[in-house]
């Protein structure tokens, strides 16, 4: 039997829309601590400081908690996609282009409590696997046309296949670098921005 992700209706007023914000925060953090496993709406309800009741005012069983949670992380994507599709891009360089976009990909990931166990739910719980795989289109579309801005390539199918990887590269590699000491998270930073730009020149160079 399919889940009930759909939240109850969105509250309008201020006040409920922070009651909301502050159930997902709390349950971004609970899923950092114990897990999804031991994650339930009494124990989320009780660190919100809020009653089961009204809890479920909002959300109406934790996979529903789950999947706003979720939507509110990819969301954050989009803001930073947004920033990165707006880059000026008229004689930038591939290494600026390439600093920029991976530092404002890099505030996501560092910004969003519990984003190892969110990951892996996205990846295992079939509602949110397929929420983030339409998410991936999006992103895999989005960084076609930037680098067709950026002259890389005219040809859809290598646009596609850059983007990508540019998408699975950079997610797999800020999932190890916030997760790193402060000195190993530079030196991977570093690498995942040097892998990025030998990409791109390359196949530019072959444009």
């Amino acid at each position: 039997m399919p889940r009930i992700l759909a939240p109850r209706n969105l509250p309008m007023q201020q006040r409920a829309l922070e009651k909301r914000e502050m159930i997902l925060s709390v349950t971004a953090k609970l899923l950092g601590t114990v897990g999804q496993d031991d994650l339930t709406t009494i124990l989320i309800a009780n660190k919100t400081g809020i009653s089961v009741g009204t809890l479920y005012h909002y959300f109406p069983n934790k996979y529903s908690i789950l999947f706003a949670l979720s939507q509110r992380w990819l969301n954050e994507i989009d803001y930073a996609l947004d920033d990165i599709d707006n880059f000026s891009l008229k004689d930038v360089s591939l290494r600026d282009f390439t600093n920029y976009s991976i530092d404002r990909m890099l505030n996501v990931y560092t910004d969003q409590e519990g984003i190892l166990p969110l990951v892996q739910l996205m990846s295992g719980v079939p509602e949110l696997k397929e929420l983030d795989e339409e998410h991936d289109e999006k992103i895999i579309f989005t960084m076609s046309k930037i680098f067709n801005r950026l002259s890389i390539s005219s040809n859809p199918l290598t646009l596609s296949r850059l983007s990508q990887t540019w998408l699975e590269v950079t997610h797999a590699i800020l999932l190890i670098a916030i997760t790193s000491k402060k000195d190993d998270k530079k030196s991977i930073l570093s690498d995942l921005k040097h892998m990025i730009m030998s990409l791109l020149e390359k196949a530019k160079s072959n444009f």
